[in-house]
């Protein structure tokens, strides 16, 4: 979870300032950086006002604004365990909790409409929490929360899915207001569903985005409901419905779409639901062939579960084909067709995947203007080292550097030391393969198809889980 943390709550830094006696430049990276310093630092409320406003007064830096809110400051108000002993956690927890209530309660009263509308939501979850003991209000103010924030319109501009999933976690806790509970998360699984998008091949990183928030809350949504519902039936179906739309390798690429909404649903607990079904199959069900599909998809997108999988195929199934040949089968039915790669490398030497079938490849994407790919290079020299060379009839590795110049490329080799193959990216292979962000790495099957390996994972236990080695 911690590198979670780095990685996704750290999208904007401070800007490094000159030590000199000029007023710096005001622009919306500042607003949004003081915003934070005086929310996380010193706890001023008027002068975090002031720069939540400068963002919120211009609709260009509209998606700054709305991610400050929705992104680290709610966290702010997530509701925390501690131990009744230590003091020193509660108290400091009780100030900063009382401060961001204080200013998201002035947010809401501001006189800028699209500030108003942005915290709205968040605000009516802050006065839910405050009245969690009473039913009365809880009641009022949850028909708000419909009538205002559910019924018109988006669920996700202002995270109102989200809002609402934890206004149900505080109705749930009471006997009196459980069935509003129950009727408040139909509700926001009906307009889940609706949100629902297919991908293709133009589908832009912005819907990509969207589409995993729509899945993970929908899992989420139906995770919960089975956990509330008696009948096995109902329960095995919402079960299944988690499972299928739990984050698959596209929403994993896009990961810091739902990771506050996860952090603030289940503490950071849940990525997925697929182990909870396949986990009540294996208790109940009589189906082998349906455990096996669920863990089959499952080890698809998290190979660490292929050794299950493998387990149950065997003992279960009593198979007519190797494993091997099952699990290559499964991989080129979902994979995509990998369009062909021919460069010639800084050695000299001609690479061509077309010449290497039988083999799978492994394609990375980088540039030496990239922090993350320069830290990751000494582990992946390390494999192409240990794993590539020593298993060459097996796997065959190839790294592209883009927008980059070849000049630079090799100085950077050459003071490294590194010893993986590099070519240089004609501008149009990055395209070919999808690429949007760095690094980025594609494996490509012996087959001849390819999956992107997500962002944030063990790469190398990943890789090596889907060859095999």
């Amino acid at each position: 979870m911690k590198r979670l943390l780095v990685g996704f709550c750290f999208l904007l830094m401070y800007h490094a300032k000159a030590q000199s006696g000029n007023k710096p430049k005001e622009d919306p990276i500042l607003y949004f950086n003081s915003f934070q310093k005086f929310v996380n630092e010193s706890l001023k409320q008027d002068s975090a006002l002031y720069y939540i406003q400068k963002l919120a007064s211009n609709s260009a830096y509209e998606p700054l604004l709305k991610g400050l809110i929705h992104d680290s400051f709610a966290l702010q108000l997530r509701q925390r365990d501690f131990e009744k002993s230590d003091t020193s956690k509660i108290n400091a927890y009780n100030r900063r909790l009382l401060f961001s209530k204080g200013l998201l309660q002035k947010m809401a009263l501001d006189s800028n409409k699209v500030l108003q509308q942005s915290v709205r939501p968040l605000y009516l979850l802050s006065k839910a929490q405050d009245n969690h003991t009473d039913p009365v209000a809880l009641t009022a103010l949850t028909h708000e929360f419909i009538q205002k924030e559910l019924l018109p319109g988006s669920l996700y501009e202002n995270r109102q899915g989200r809002y609402g999933l934890l206004i149900h976690q505080i109705l749930a806790k009471q006997e009196a207001t459980k069935p509003l509970a129950h009727d408040l998360l139909l509700t926001i699984k009906t307009k889940l569903e609706g949100g629902q998008t297919m991908v293709t091949d133009s589908t832009s990183r912005t819907e990509l985005e969207k589409r995993a928030w729509y899945r993970y809350l929908y899992a989420y949504a139906n995770y919960i409901e089975a956990g509330e519902t008696r009948g096995e039936a109902t329960k095995v179906q919402l079960l299944k419905n988690a499972f299928d739309y739990s984050p698959d390798l596209v929403d994993q690429n896009h990961a810091p779409a739902y990771f506050y909404d996860m952090i603030m649903l289940t503490g950071g607990e849940k990525a997925s639901f697929r182990d909870d079904y396949f986990t009540f199959l294996e208790s109940r069900s009589t189906n082998k062939k349906e455990v096996l599909a669920a863990l089959l998809n499952t080890a698809l997108i998290a190979p660490e579960y292929k050794s299950r999988l493998e387990t149950f195929y065997t003992k279960n199934l009593a198979p007519e084909e190797p494993f091997a040949n099952y699990w290559r089968t499964a991989i080129n039915r979902t994979a995509k067709a990998a369009p062909s790669i021919s460069f010639t490398l800084l050695d000299g030497n001609p690479f061509v995947s077309n010449n290497l079938s039988g083999k799978w490849i492994l394609v990375d994407f980088w540039g030496t203007w990239c922090g993350p790919c320069r830290q990751e290079h000494p582990g992946l020299d390390k494999f192409y080292q240990s794993t590539v060379l020593q298993r060459s009839d097996t796997i065959a590795l190839l790294t592209v550097a883009c927008r980059d110049t070849k000049d630079k490329v090799s100085a950077y080799m050459e003071q490294k030391k590194f010893t993986f193959p590099v070519a240089m990216s004609d501008g149009k292979i990055e395209n070919i393969y999808k690429v949007q962000a760095y690094p980025t790495k594609v494996l490509i099957t012996p087959e001849g198809k390819y999956i992107t390996v997500p962002f944030g994972v063990d790469w190398v236990g990943f890789v090596k889980h889907y060859v095999g080695i």
